[in-house]
């Protein structure tokens, strides 16, 4: 191979070592930068996130644990003779004490602790928790999220509520236990650009 053909073979080597190099550096800046938006603390409406319920009234409560476990199998078709829960724990959902079953096969469910009845969480319900929890603003729409919205930890699916506010204000109650998470639009901000592009969301 002569001098001039071996020079524009290195010259092209150098290219892409450039570029490939550049690229791979802004990669690398980029979910450093990421991790580190991640670590900025959240708002305070965030933090304040759950709901703030009445203590449990255990007069009403009629159900042992079991009972309760043995309806939730029940109310979703369960008729294997194991129909034990991994948990059962005793909590109040708008001032009525319920059950929420955790079983070892499948997603959990809120059973009455009075009655044993399927406790739903309605659009409604889900309305009504989220305005308790944020007593100073009113829902101006409730809509129901079949996946897990970006940032959200919970148990889908999910009723997504909207405040009069100009849509600052975000919560998301899980359709299946009642527990809610919230937000502000500069938290969401965060999520988008921190959450999502560290774990290469786009591609996973």
């Amino acid at each position: 191979m002569s001098a001039s053909t071996r020079r524009p073979a290195r010259l092209n080597m150098r290219w892409w070592h450039k570029w490939v190099g550049i690229a791979i550096g802004l990669l690398l800046f980029g979910w450093v930068a990421s991790g580190i938006i991640m670590l900025l603390p959240q708002s305070k409406v965030a933090k304040l996130a759950g709901v703030s319920e009445p203590g449990i009234d255990f007069a009403q409560v009629t159900l042992s644990p079991g009972q309760a476990a043995s309806a939730a199998a029940a109310a979703r078709g369960d008729t294997t003779a194991d129909v034990g829960a991994r948990n059962v724990i005793l909590r109040s959902v708008l001032g009525t004490p319920v059950y929420l079953v955790t079983p070892k096969r499948g997603r959990p469910s809120l059973i009455d602790a009075a009655t044993g009845a399927s406790f739903e969480i309605t659009a409604e319900r889900a309305k009504t928790i989220g305005e308790q929890a944020l007593g100073d603003l009113k829902s101006t729409g409730v809509e129901l999220l079949p996946t897990a919205p970006s940032g959200y930890y919970g148990v889908a699916p999910v009723y997504r509520v909207t405040y009069d506010d100009g849509g600052n204000v975000v919560s998301l109650v899980s359709a299946v236990t009642g527990e809610m998470q919230r937000t502000q639009r500069a938290d969401r901000i965060m999520t988008a650009i921190g959450h999502n592009f560290h774990v290469f969301a786009p591609f996973t």
